[in-house]
């Protein structure tokens, strides 16, 4: 659900923090990336300036987003929200491409077609 309703790119998303957000006001601050490399994590910052940048958030979200960190487990500040790699995340968001009848299961959809994606998948968790 956050890359459906952001368009941030997937190590974005995997790199996030309890300190990227700002509930209060909508906001999550995107400023680093993550990659696994030789079965190493790897957290790096963006590749160009412009990829550091705030994105507003709907109110949906950040429901979803304080219910789901309220449900972590001993997080703290700077431990990833989303402790799972991308083939996973590909592999889920494919699962759900199929379940929805979406032909294109790479992520690359929720920012090239971010508009289908809300109109048909309008339960997805966060």
């Amino acid at each position: 659900m956050t890359l459906y309703y952001t368009g941030i790119r997937e190590g974005e998303l995997l790199a996030l923090t309890p300190a990227d957000f700002d509930l209060e006001k909508g906001e999550i601050r995107i400023n680093k990336n993550y990659q696994k490399i030789n079965g190493v994590d790897i957290i790096q910052t963006p590749r160009t300036p412009k990829s550091n940048r705030t994105v507003t958030i709907p109110d949906t979200l950040v429901s979803c987003l304080r219910e789901y960190m309220n449900t972590c487990y001993n997080l703290q500040p700077n431990d990833r929200i989303f402790p799972f790699t991308k083939c996973t995340l590909n592999r889920e968001i494919k699962k759900g491409c199929q379940k929805y009848g979406v032909k294109k299961s790479e992520c690359t959809i929720f920012t090239t077609a971010m508009p289908v994606c809300l109109l048909k998948w309008d339960d997805l968790p966060c």
